[in-house]
């Protein structure tokens, strides 16, 4: 039977997360890794630098938090905003327990989950469970509201502050 290539990510991501460990790297730094090389979304990429498959989430959710989700919903909260559904603010926090090893909501969103948070949920997030995003959350509700596409040439990235002057 031939070799899937999910197989052969699965098992390049699985050699990859034991070097790490070798090395003595932290979770943290092990799923930025994993998002980077991979191109992985962040709670994606969290979960792979654990090793847990979908229900492996489900089930240490439901024991830990004592609610019933199903590993399908995780897979629509990771795709989400590209798809998937929007998680809340509360399962993000309940999700960061759930992955211990210090993870933080801060570390399963990314610019793409900020931009398809309503601007209320985006404050709440930025200053109360992630202060050091208030920067960027403030960045992107300018950007949002002169309605900069990142990618265009000649847009400002939206982590370079901007000047006095407005350039």
């Amino acid at each position: 039977m031939p070799r899937r290539s999910s197989d052969s990510a699965k098992a390049t991501r699985d050699e990859m997360r034991e070097r790490m460990h070798a090395l003595g790297l932290s979770l943290p730094l092990i799923a930025a890794e994993m998002g980077r090389r991979f191109s992985l979304r962040p709670r994606i990429a969290w979960r792979h630098a654990l090793g847990w498959p979908q229900w492996k989430v489900a089930q240490r959710y439901r024991t830990l938090h004592n609610e019933r989700i199903s590993d399908n919903r995780i897979s629509e909260h990771e795709t989400w905003p590209h798809g998937g559904a929007k998680p809340s603010l509360d399962y993000l926090v309940k999700l960061a327990a759930t992955y211990g090893h210090g993870c933080t909501p801060g570390h399963l969103i990314d610019l793409a989950d900020l931009e398809g948070l309503e601007p209320a949920e985006r404050r709440v997030f930025a200053s109360v469970l992630h202060p050091s995003l208030a920067g960027m959350h403030a960045e992107v509700s300018r950007a949002l509201a002169r309605r900069v596409d990142p990618g265009q040439v000649g847009a400002r990235p939206l982590w370079l502050p901007e000047l006095e002057d407005g350039h």
